[in-house]
């Protein structure tokens, strides 16, 4: 007999082992069908559900390894296309990512989502949030895989985005998780006396959850109107320059092809041109002091081609910036006038992990070395200012910020632009490297929630595809098919409503706010262990007598 029940304990422990196996899988498997490119939003409400219940009932270590589990999922699923970066890099991003990001807070929201109280209901969507914008702006500096952006496609909810930011929206998603696992395990697991009394609390909480952002969504809909007049009228110019076809090759054809898209977008009298990031992959130099070949040809041409055509040209390119010991390299947008003059430069200020940069230079910069000898990256230097640029609108001057490449996933960056008052955002990026849709289609994300945010229109030019405007709601409009070369003109409309949104005035205060409930538990907390100890300490002490 007891034999038979070690063994039987043997199976129950197995079983309960491949139980939460199984649901650590299943979470990982929502989480990327809710993610672009499936988007099939709703999901993301309940794809943590899975997992919040089986760390109801486990040890710390193995919620731990729980969580690893369904971040490696999500992220080795759902963002495949960073291996055509490099053949490592896939793996190290899907561990990091679910190590730091997904093990480490299934963790802590594991030691927390067995207490009772209502501070629980902030505590652990306030920890999810706060992991999310650390993963964000640490070493890897990774936006993709916020919960938020899932929600691109539901505008009418999103539109609170300009008082939360996208971190808001990941808030109320783990809140919503949480308290659905909660009526779960009340119904069906403990059966307490009280459980339908907190099951009808719950499910109204839930309800309010949903209510209110659609509510204030509604309200911005119907309150915020257009002005009847075109401020501007912008032509895009999308290329699909090939990213294994270098520039010195295909020189003379792709000049031809900028040339023609200038021509053709200033018959159909769009006064602003944009091309994507990198359209000249030639490194610049506005430095008398360095001598390129071919730099001032390039340059005097697009000059030319500027006041020929009487418009304003923005393009992308690399530049070269003269110091004391060697030259600087930069990711850099140029704008010239319809004069021809070069009026306004801007470096890109968030440069992209091991395709612009080191993160770990500082401890092993030979990996760097490695990365150049193997892949197409290159060292580049972040950019210490936000240019804002100018440009004559029909009846007044319009400014502009660019936010180049991935800067779109950095809500912080968008929101610097919003406070010099400018009036929309140009995003330049060159998305074919990937030769993925799906990687242009995660990118493309970001922008629709940076035109909430501040309330500003997003002009998004790219090498492939997404090219579009991007409306101050979200809607995104674009005649340009991705994997294609094309062209399309939009005029430029503004809200009445020139008020900066709240996101614009106090940024991320969202996180700030939640670290309040976080210290209350940890004090909270740290009191009963403190308190339990000194019991032990003073049985110890009577039983000494």
């Amino acid at each position: 007999m007891k034999v038979r029940l070690t063994e039987m304990q043997v199976l129950r422990k197995y079983s309960l082992f491949l139980l939460r196996f199984i649901l650590a899988l299943l979470s990982g498997f929502l989480l990327t069908l809710s993610y672009p490119p499936s988007s099939i939003n709703w999901i993301v409400w309940v794809a943590l559900i899975p997992i919040f219940i089986s760390i109801h009932f486990t040890k710390k270590l193995e919620g731990f390894i729980s969580g690893l589990i369904t971040g490696i999922v999500f992220y080795s699923l759902s963002f495949q296309w960073v291996g055509a970066f490099h053949r490592f890099a896939l793996l190290f991003m899907a561990l990091a990512s679910a190590l730091c990001f997904i093990a480490i807070p299934v963790l802590l929201i594991q030691i927390s989502i067995k207490k009772k109280g209502p501070l629980i209901f902030l505590v652990i969507p306030s920890i999810w949030i706060i992991f999310e914008f650390i993963k964000q702006n640490w070493f890897l500096s990774f936006p993709f895989g916020i919960l938020g952006y899932t929600q691109h496609n539901w505008l009418r909810f999103i539109q609170i985005a300009d008082i939360s930011g996208v971190f808001g929206i990941s808030w109320l998603i783990i809140l919503v998780n949480l308290l659905l696992s909660k009526i779960i395990v009340q119904l069906f697991i403990e059966k307490s006396k009280s459980s339908n009394f907190l099951v009808i609390r719950y499910v109204l909480l839930i309800c309010i959850t949903f209510l209110i952002p659609l509510l204030y969504g509604t309200y911005k809909f119907n309150t915020l109107e257009y002005s009847q007049e075109n401020k501007l009228k912008v032509g895009f110019a999308q290329t699909l320059f090939h990213p294994k076809k270098t520039w010195e090759e295909n020189k003379d054809d792709y000049m031809e092809i900028i040339d023609h898209n200038i021509s053709m977008l200033a018959g159909l009298n769009a006064k602003l041109i944009i091309f994507p990031e990198l359209t000249i992959d030639r490194f610049l130099t506005l430095d008398p002091k360095i001598r390129l070949k071919e730099n001032e040809e390039i340059l005097n041409w697009l000059s030319l081609r500027a006041k020929e055509n009487g418009v304003y040209i923005l393009f992308g390119g690399l530049e070269l910036a003269n110091t004391p010991t060697e030259p600087d390299k930069y990711n850099s947008s140029f704008l010239f006038d319809y004069n021809g003059d070069l009026t306004a430069v801007y470096r890109k200020n968030i440069l992209v992990p091991f395709g612009e940069k080191n993160p770990f230079s500082g401890l092993f910069p030979g990996i760097q070395d490695y990365i150049i000898d193997t892949t197409d990256a290159i060292n580049l230097m972040p950019g210490k200012t936000v240019s804002i640029m100018e440009i004559e609108g029909s009846n007044d001057l319009l400014k502009f910020g660019v936010l180049t490449c991935f800067e779109s996933g950095f809500g912080q960056l968008g929101r610097i632009h919003a406070e010099n008052n400018v009036n929309f955002i140009v995003n330049m990026t060159n998305d074919y490297w990937s030769l993925s849709s799906v990687a242009m289609k995660q990118h493309l994300v970001f922008s629709i929630f940076r035109a909430i945010e501040i309330r500003k229109p997003v002009l998004r030019i790219s090498n492939g595809g997404y090219s579009g405007y991007i409306n101050e709601f979200g809607n995104f409009y674009s005649k340009i098919p991705i994997f294609q070369q094309g062209m399309m003109t939009a005029g430029l409309r503004l809200l009445d409503d020139s008020k900066p949104s709240f996101y614009t005035k106090y940024g991320e205060w969202i996180l700030i706010l939640n670290l309040i409930p976080i210290l209350l538990y940890s004090i909270f907390f740290l009191c009963r262990k403190l308190s339990f100890l000194n019991l032990i300490t003073e049985v110890i002490r009577i039983r000494k007598r």
